[in-house]
């Protein structure tokens, strides 16, 4: 005869008299004796839930309810997600609740309960919602730029308006907010002119970024010619060795045929940091981490650190990310004295002209006059150069998801997720989408 019936409910009869007598944890680690008798139920997640709360063991609990969803099916399943939500909303995990009330809503859009919960969350479906204005609710995200919410109801206005390319990206952003996965979609078509400018940061949008493209490189030999200090160099990059090697080429190939940046022949440091990274060392270098060919990576996390990588090989990007703002207040001080025809040549300053040319001189006098009277706001232009090169490597990325994680796994700000995220959400990322991919 089987026991196992009979002693779940003995476990939970001792759990319950347990419970009502005020000893909560020893009511919990009765429970959870029943809990390792027989498959999750929803009359058992829900006793789970409530003396949880009570004897302080939240995170074995959500532990226990969200494994024992992969056992069940059906309505079964529905209930004890169900408790799983409750659970997540008295701990406060608003955002990890609201990503199982979304599943409940993909079984049945109309589920009221669930729609009412959202609707105190703040976090309604956009079949709920009523039609609104993008602009509103752009000003709504940058004040609130990690709620997916926002997002979902922004891809209900796409929609009606019939802005299909803007609600697949706006889509994915919120997908993303929710750890769920989005297809990745690889570019086909290198980026043109139209394209590479959109990926350009706002605070680069000057006339001083303009003479960094021009006179970048030039002010590194002068002011950095060996660049900044990497970990030690192991050899070139052989395609042959490691188990990372296969979709490091990968990566490579993806983000040299998007960018249409072609780097020297990469070298591999010893480091356990970003798989793929770039500093000046008389030209601009790629390096691999030794970690990523040791071990395999996320085939689209890698392509998010070689689009950044390579997009850090622009002149203006490279000297604004790779100098301190010190250097980088010298580096202005030298191209206004290489600009100015009667101000002191000193060597650096003779150098640096040296190394412009005559048409890059020019270029640089021209750039010059248009911003005389102007302070370049150096520090807004190091973080545009910052914001750029994730722009990038979302673009080469092919995905919104695997480039948040990407950012979380180098311990990316706050403020560095949420520009990542608008741009994700903006017309100019659907334009490249639209064109490239």
């Amino acid at each position: 005869m089987n026991q196992i019936p009979h002693l779940l409910e003995v476990h939970r009869k001792a759990a319950w008299a347990l419970f009502r007598q005020g000893a909560f944890v020893p009511a919990y680690q009765e429970l959870l004796k029943a809990a390792l008798l027989a498959p999750m139920s929803s009359r058992l997640a829900a006793l789970l839930v409530a003396i949880a709360l009570k004897a302080g063991a939240v995170t074995s609990a959500l532990r226990l309810i969200t494994n024992g969803l992969d056992d069940t099916e059906g309505d079964e399943q529905l209930a004890i997600r169900r408790q799983l939500v409750r659970l997540l909303r008295r701990s406060d995990r608003a955002s990890e609740a609201v990503k199982h009330l979304n599943l409940i809503l993909q079984e049945n859009r109309s589920d009221r309960r669930a729609l009412r919960i959202l609707e105190a969350l703040g976090e309604l479906p956009d079949e709920t919602t009523e039609l609104e204005d993008v602009p509103a609710l752009q000003a709504k995200i940058r004040r609130d730029p990690l709620k997916s919410g926002l997002y979902r109801r922004m891809v209900h206005s796409f929609e009606v308006q019939g802005n299909l390319d803007r609600a697949v990206v706006v889509s994915e952003v919120a997908a993303a907010l929710e750890q769920r996965p989005s297809p990745e979609r690889l570019p086909r078509l290198m980026l043109d002119d139209a394209d590479r400018f959109r990926l350009q940061h706002r605070y680069l949008d000057n006339g001083w970024s303009e003479m960094l493209q021009v006179a970048g490189h030039s002010l590194m030999r002068v002011l950095a010619p060996s660049g900044a200090r990497v970990p030690p160099v192991i050899s070139e990059f052989d395609e042959s060795v490691g188990p990372g090697t296969d979709s490091l080429v990968e990566a490579l190939c993806a983000g040299v045929r998007t960018l249409g940046i072609r780097p020297a022949k990469p070298k591999v440091i010893d480091t356990r940091g970003a798989p793929f990274s770039t500093s000046f060392d008389q030209t601009p270098r790629l390096w691999i981490a030794r970690s990523a060919i040791e071990k395999k990576v996320s085939a689209a996390q890698l392509r998010f650190f070689l689009g950044r990588a390579l997009w850090m090989h622009r002149p203006e990007l490279l000297i604004l990310r790779s100098l301190n703002v010190t250097r980088l207040v010298r580096a202005f001080r030298l191209l206004r004295l290489a600009a100015e025809r009667e101000a002191p040549r000193t060597k650096a300053v003779e150098t640096l002209q040296g190394l412009l040319g005559k048409q890059g001189l020019r270029r640089v006098r021209e750039l010059y006059a248009f911003n005389q009277g102007k302070k370049p706001a150096i520090e807004r232009m190091v973080e545009g150069a910052r914001h750029s090169a994730n722009r990038a490597g979302l673009v080469v990325c092919g995905a919104v998801s695997p480039a948040l994680k990407a950012l979380k796994a180098k311990h990316a700000s706050e403020r560095e997720v949420s520009e990542l995220l608008r741009f994700a959400s903006s017309e100019a990322y659907a334009k490249v989408r639209r064109r490239s991919y």
